[in-house]
């Protein structure tokens, strides 16, 4: 509804002819069919806002044209009192005529102006004789009162509905430059670092399970997925989402906060489609579990992971065991697969850089169609690096096409015998880089490429590409905008998020605030907490227990597997453990 105040009315746009796009109010009255459009806005729980619009075929047409609006621009909107009167004077020009500030005594003239447009229709229709019928019934009195609401109506929205997520955090990271990880890891060579106690400099103000969230950033392709009626291209649609969960490890060179077991965190997304929960389930193996649903019951994604880390002298990598499955109700399919292997080079010295690489494959285990991707491991030279090749298989076992690009870029999908013949051409090895290959030491200095580096193969067309960082990304840790509203926390969400949300947890909000001292502090206090609370409970063999999640088989792979328990969407959290 927003969105049709915000675009369905511009009286001074011009067209391509320079004419008017859309006519003032008064000469809409009897041009094309008049439509009735009622827009039901539930405001949280307990009250509702009927917004009654009378729209000409003309703004119909305005509105479908201005379609394409994106949330992603509404999220850099802040959510002070001086923001939100701009933005209702946006919305209020929008829908009339360019007001001058004053703001309120302006609007004030806009109702008085309204109220006049509102009377002067009354009045046509009485003097041509038509029919008073119920389609024009609303437009007396119950109108005109609430034409008086619309200002405090409009704020509400502002606070409510356009969002208000930031975009920085509260204070940037820290430098890391008198750290040395040396010092600690030394001793570690081979080991299993979910073991060692790090250091809070050197983690990031996220918990890991919030780090698991941001494979939801790209939800729109499962969407596109749902959208398409034959299995192949649902398949590329779901493959361009496998490669985009994790795109937002690009330059992410911080350690997510380790969960305390019984740890929780919820997301809900209105704008993307989708509500999200996390639990952390197990701490010896740390084992992170967590189910996403769309918010019309359109899709469920799930999954467990076990961040396997192991430090090599040079490197620490990360490989993610557990299997993530897709559910599309609508087409009775599931689609499952297993993240790449991460590792995170130069830790001694030098410039740090990710990687990722392994093999990924997503089965449809309804058609047994399968993708096969390849994350290609840098080389030697650098050639390879971020590079993602990989074919789908019909039913048959036959290759119908091939996708190609990289996973901190974007992917293209092109025919597979179109692929093959560009690599016999002898054309495939070029790259559009602005840099000459050459030893690993060049690779390491490699940074985000302004434009893409992949070489488009003729007859490709794009599946997916990431979102544009913000300009402040380095300064805050290297996030991503979706990242930076992660951990935000509302004054909506007191008493409503269960007490074990990591949005609660002191230590990551003090690093989030810039003290990392009390950061420090806090995390040491908590894992002493944790392990107490460990300890005792193995001498009274009383076991802690999960909460959301139960441990059971995969339905569709048959391996061991975290499933979602339901509940935790009724908001009745009694006995949860005291974590924090």
């Amino acid at each position: 509804a927003l969105k049709l105040l915000n675009n369905c009315a511009r009286p001074n746009t011009k067209n391509k002819n320079g004419k008017d796009r859309h006519p003032p109010l008064s000469s809409l009255y009897w041009t094309n069919c008049v439509l009735l459009f009622i827009f039901q806005i539930k405001v949280r729980d307990s009250c509702f806002f009927t917004l009654k619009c009378i729209i000409s075929k003309m703004w119909l047409d305005a509105m479908e044209e201005y379609s394409a609006y994106s949330t992603h621009y509404c999220s850099q909107l802040q959510g002070s009192k001086e923001d939100e009167e701009e933005v209702m004077m946006y919305v209020w020009r929008s829908c009339f005529l360019p007001l001058p500030p004053p703001p309120w005594q302006s609007a004030e003239a806009c109702h008085q102006k309204l109220e006049k447009e509102v009377r002067a229709f009354l009045s046509l229709v009485k003097e041509d004789g038509l029919p008073e019928s119920k389609a024009f019934s609303f437009i007396g009195t119950p109108f005109l009162q609430m034409c008086s609401t619309i200002p405090s109506f409009i704020i509400l929205f502002v606070r409510l509905y356009i969002p208000h997520s930031r975009t920085s955090l509260p204070a940037s990271m820290f430098s890391r430059n008198d750290f040395s990880i040396w010092s600690i890891l030394r001793k570690c060579i081979g080991m299993e670092l979910s073991k060692i106690t790090m250091p809070v400099i050197f983690n990031e103000p996220l918990s890991f399970l919030q780090r698991l969230t941001e494979y939801m950033e790209h939800t729109y392709l499962i969407h596109q997925a749902n959208a398409s009626s034959d299995s192949i291209e649902r398949m590329k649609c779901v493959a361009a989402f496998a490669v985009s969960a994790v795109a937002s490890q690009w330059e992410r060179t911080g350690k997510p906060f380790n969960p305390l077991l019984g740890e929780t965190y919820e997301l809900v997304r209105e704008d993307l489609g989708f509500r999200l929960i996390s639990e952390q389930v197990s701490h010896h193996p740390p084992v992170s579990a967590f189910h996403a649903e769309g918010l019309k019951k359109d899709f469920v994604f799930h999954g467990s992971i076990y961040p396997k880390l192991k430090f090599w002298g040079k490197s620490v990598e990360a490989e993610p065991k557990g299997i993530i499955t897709l559910e599309l109700p609508k087409y009775n399919e599931a689609y499952t697969w297993t993240n790449p292997t991460c590792c995170v080079h130069n830790i001694i010295v030098g410039q740090l850089w990710i990687e990722q690489y392994g093999n990924v494959e997503v089965i449809n285990h309804k058609t047994g169609e399968r993708c096969c991707l390849n994350f290609k491991p840098c080389g030697l030279f650098g050639k390879e690096l971020h590079k993602v090749e990989g074919y789908i298989l019909d039913k048959s076992k036959k290759k119908v096409c091939s996708l190609y690009g990289k996973w901190t870029e974007c992917m293209y999908i092109v025919d597979y015998a179109a692929l093959e013949a560009h690599k016999k051409s002898g054309k495939g090895t070029a790259e559009k880089k602005s840099s000459k290959p050459g030893s690993r030491e060049e690779v390491e200095e490699i940074s985000l490429p302004e434009a893409d580096t992949v070489e488009v193969i003729p007859g490709s067309y794009l599946l997916w590409r990431i979102a544009p960082r913000p300009v402040n990304s380095t300064e805050m840790y290297s996030f991503t905008s979706f990242a930076m509203q992660l951990n935000e926390l509302d004054k909506d969400m007191d008493g409503l998020i269960p007490k074990t949300d990591c949005r609660l947890r002191p230590d990551i909000r003090a690093m989030e605030n810039g003290d990392i001292d009390l950061a420090s502090e806090e995390k040491k206090r908590l894992e002493e907490k944790q392990r107490a609370a460990c300890k005792t409970h193995s001498k009274s063999d009383d076991e802690l227990k999960t909460k959301w999640f139960q441990q059971g088989q995969n339905p569709h792979n048959g391996s061991q597997d975290w499933l979602f328990s339901t509940g935790y969407w009724n908001r009745n959290y009694p006995l949860l453990p005291d974590i924090y």
